[in-house]
């Protein structure tokens, strides 16, 4: 039977149907685990960038009533309190997901370069590890970006809520921008595990302590090396 997939052609295209598929679902699988995090933040994103831009823009249409920019303030207040929400529920999903991610990304990433380092050094291995490196970032670098995009989207919000026209319009108007601003400057700083915000300068933090992890691994095996050889010749 382990020799049919050579000797017939029929047998050979099942095996390599058989064998297409279920790496395909698979494939399949990790993008959707991989991406679901990059689409959610990017969303929340965009989400966040559209609504500043609505906010900056109420009253400068000199046609609509102040009645009118009031009700358009307040469908932008209502837009606010759903990203919110929906940032309060796409959390728990992505917070444990990233801990784990950025701890294997910085775990892997030092081992990588010191097993390089301390046993093989080839010009072949080199570029091998060098791509493998490359998407071990490519990893954990775009949910980084994306969360950093969104906390600089929501910081920018503010702005864009000062920038409208509220100088001529009611003070019911006014008293509801002083109340949004204030909403709007709360942190929204998705945090990985509650422990580590999810933006570029903790991905720049994983780097940097995967190749400390390194620096100790090394200098331990140098070590260990300066031992052996020692009790080596001690023996001799």
């Amino acid at each position: 039977m382990t020799t049919d997939w050579i000797t017939s052609k029929i047998f050979y295209i099942l095996a390599l149907i058989y064998q297409i598929i279920p790496a395909g679902f698979q494939t399949m699988q990790n993008i959707a685990n991989d991406t679901y995090m990059l689409v959610s933040l990017n969303l929340l994103r965009a989400h966040t960038h559209v609504l500043g831009m609505r906010v900056a823009r109420i009253g400068t249409d000199k046609k609509k009533t102040p009645e009118e920019s009031f009700s358009e303030l307040k469908m932008c207040v209502n837009d606010h309190r759903e990203i919110l929400r929906l940032l309060e529920i796409i959390k728990p999903a992505i917070s444990q997901t990233v801990l784990t991610q950025l701890l294997a990304t910085g775990s892997i990433l030092c081992l990588t370069v010191f097993y390089y380092v301390t046993f093989d050094r080839g010009v072949g291995i080199l570029i091998s590890t060098l791509f493998y490196m490359c998407c071990l970032l490519f990893v954990s670098f775009p949910v980084c970006y994306f969360g950093n995009a969104f906390m600089m989207e929501t910081d920018n919000l503010t702005t864009s809520i000062y920038s409208n026209n509220w100088l001529e319009l009611p003070m019911k108007f006014k008293k509801c921008i002083i109340i949004f601003m204030q909403k709007s400057q709360e942190s929204n700083v998705i945090y990985a595990g509650g422990l580590v915000s999810i933006t570029l300068e903790t991905f720049i933090a994983i780097i940097r302590l995967s190749f400390s992890m390194f620096t100790f691994l090394d200098q331990v095996n140098q070590q260990v090396v300066i031992q052996t050889q020692g009790n080596y010749t001690r023996q001799f």
